[in-house]
């Protein structure tokens, strides 16, 4: 029997489900410790709150979060019994629900040039958003002027799968964080990050792993090339100070054009460090330049004089091989920004602003609930994107579509588990907000992810 492009949908909902059914949150509830005899509030219960308020733990009143369970559940607690359930065993047990839903295996991926195919199998973004806490646990949560908890997130751009979720205080350094990704490189990953993750023993560990790594370089970084003419020690042996020479990236860039391109196939980043990577230059537009100027301006951070002569530019430094042009792999780097757009998307979506000092264990409750909902609603979304891009050639916006799943996720969710037939009405009624309420502006060309990677539906 031909299958229908419903049925395609409901596997990506079977999937989810599957994963979070009631005996699997039962079991997982069990290893955390939250549920310890059968009591009125069990694991899927619980998970049903969650779908209902939005993961809206701490902005929810207790009172609120009682009578929705009464509502949705039929199970009478008081807000006191439920203020207890609010505990660390509960944020061991949505840590282990995390931890399952980044393996679930998703059926849609963007296909991208034959050309990218050859040194790519995953493109992986990383970056980090910042939480504002309660000031009473600034202590336990330090931030650089408040208490804050910092996400990092890691996902795979061609399918939308997360790879990682993490949480920190917000002083934790991102370029250390890094190195934890290390022990998942595989040959043909592509790395994408900002400045906040520059490390380059990690550069050489995913070098030597066979993956590819695209990023920016730090301005205040040495940047030295091979000198051509050495100086040699009576013996022959090369003396070690000359084997390099620095270079002057402002002095290269006072001779560009603006919006034009330079690159050197290898140079020498680090001043102890000496890593060698391939470097491309780029000179910002007049455009570009006002609205660096804006930023600064804005800033609260000083930069240095030879910091400040570069800031008119975009420096990169990746392994890919020169078969990739220059602009190409400044493209690559652009899809970096897509990260952003999710972070958008959750914290529009999901408010994070307290009101009112409320213990520790509930406010992580919160924000691990938000972030599994978050990861839920995201990878739906993208999957839904993809299918509807590869049947229907409709494209959608992530950050419009993750509003829209919100409001559906539940109804779904409910309904595979109880009737088929409402399952497929359920499925026809996301499709078509999506279709009505999420479709993507299209922005400039050259900024489309689809036409970055070749896989224009147009």
């Amino acid at each position: 029997m031909k299958r229908t492009d419903l049925d395609e949908w409901k596997l990506l909902m079977e999937q989810l489900y599957k994963l979070f059914s009631p005996d699997m949150l039962d079991s997982w509830a069990k290893e955390s410790g939250w549920i310890k005899r059968k009591r009125k509030l069990d694991a899927y219960s619980f998970l049903h709150i969650l779908l209902y308020h939005c993961g809206n733990l701490a902005g929810s009143s207790l009172r609120e979060l009682s009578l929705s369970l009464e509502e949705t559940c039929h199970i009478s607690m008081t807000p006191e019994a439920i203020n207890q359930r609010l505990n660390k065993e509960l944020i061991v047990f949505l840590k282990k629900c995390l931890e399952h839903f980044i393996q679930v295996e998703l059926n849609y991926q963007l296909p991208i040039s034959d050309e990218l195919r050859k040194f790519c199998e995953r493109i992986r973004i990383i970056d980090a958003t910042i939480h504002s806490l309660p000031s009473d646990l600034k202590e336990t949560f330090p931030g650089v002027y408040r208490a804050e908890l910092k996400c990092q997130l890691e996902y795979e751009f061609l399918t939308g799968q997360f790879i990682l979720a993490d949480w920190m205080n917000g002083k934790e350094n991102d370029s250390l964080y890094g190195k934890n990704r290390l022990e998942t490189v595989s040959p043909g990953d592509l790395f994408l990050q900002d400045l906040g993750y520059f490390h380059l023993p990690t550069f050489q560990k995913i070098d030597e792993s066979g993956g590819y790594f695209v990023s920016r370089v730090r301005p205040d970084c040495s940047i030295y090339t091979g000198n051509p003419n050495p100086r040699y020690h009576a013996d022959g042996r090369v003396v070690k100070s000359s084997f390099y020479q620095k270079e002057s990236l402002a002095e290269h860039l006072e001779q560009m054009e603006r919006g034009s391109v330079r690159e050197w196939e290898e140079v020498y980043v680090g001043y102890d460090y000496k890593f060698p990577t391939r470097l491309i230059l780029y000179r910002h537009t007049e455009e570009q330049d006002k609205s660096d100027q804006y930023k600064r301006k804005h800033s609260r951070y000083q930069t240095k004089e030879h910091v400040r002569a570069l800031d008119g530019a975009t420096i990169i430094m990746t392994n890919l091989p020169d078969t990739i042009p220059a602009e190409k792999v400044m493209d690559l780097y652009r899809l970096r920004w897509q990260i952003e757009l999710l972070f958008k998307g959750w914290k529009s979506n999901f408010p994070t602003t307290f009101y009112k000092q409320i213990k520790e264990e509930r406010v992580l409750c919160h924000f691990f609930a938000h972030l599994l909902l978050f990861l839920i609603t995201t990878t739906t979304t993208y999957q839904a994107r993809l299918f509807l891009l590869e049947k229907s050639r409709i494209e959608i916006s992530i950050q419009k579509g993750i509003s829209v799943a919100l409001r559906f996720i539940r109804l779904m969710f409910e309904s595979i588990k109880k009737y088929t037939k409402l399952t497929n009405g359920v499925l026809k009624r996301f499709h078509g907000a999506l279709c009505k309420h999420a479709l993507k502006t299209k922005g400039p060309p050259e900024k489309d992810p689809l036409i970055i990677l070749g896989a224009n539906y147009s």
